[in-house]
Order: C-alpha cells, then structure tokens, then sequence
C-alpha cells in the first residue's frame, strides 16, 4: 500500500454560503424549494441548506488543487445563474 499523498487520498470539498447574494439579488424566497432542487441537481453538490441559513456543500470529488478550483468555480456560476433567475422582478 502506498503512502498517503494528496492526489490518491485527500478529496476537496467545500462549503459555500448563499444567504448574503441571495439577499443582495433579492431572491423570491417563495421560490427556495425550487431553487434548492436546481441547485441540488447540480453535479459536486452534496447538500443545500435553506432553513436556519442558506447554504451548500460541494464535493469535488478530487485531491488534484487545480482541478478542484476549476470545478468550484464552474458551479459556484451555475449557482449564480440559477440565484439570478429566481430574483425577484421589479414591480
């Protein structure tokens, strides 16, 4: 068996906080079950919390630094785009 190394054994993951944009967007907040199963769907989303804070968990399910920021980055702006969609519109 191998050594321990960060490529064959440590996994990234990370938590990310959507309550400070969603209120900056103005999320229609009648519309969160909608936007927690889009954003749910999404591929390295683990776990969305809307009920005491508005949150969700990515396992990016790689040791490599790189990639997991590329992947990080990629759903953090498919999140952006689904927050962007459920604003709510102006009177």
């Amino acid at each position: 068996m191998g050594a321990l190394t960060l490529r064959n054994s440590v996994y990234f993951s990370a938590t990310v906080s959507l309550l400070d944009r969603a209120r900056e967007l103005d999320l229609d907040w009648d519309k969160t079950d909608v936007v927690c199963s889009l954003i749910g769907a999404l591929k390295y989303v683990e776990d969305v919390e809307d009920r005491h804070q508005f949150w969700c968990r990515l396992e990016l399910m790689t040791g490599d630094p790189e990639t997991a920021r590329r992947r990080t980055e990629l759903t953090l702006a498919k999140i952006e785009r689904i927050l962007m969609r459920y604003r709510k519109k102006p009177t």
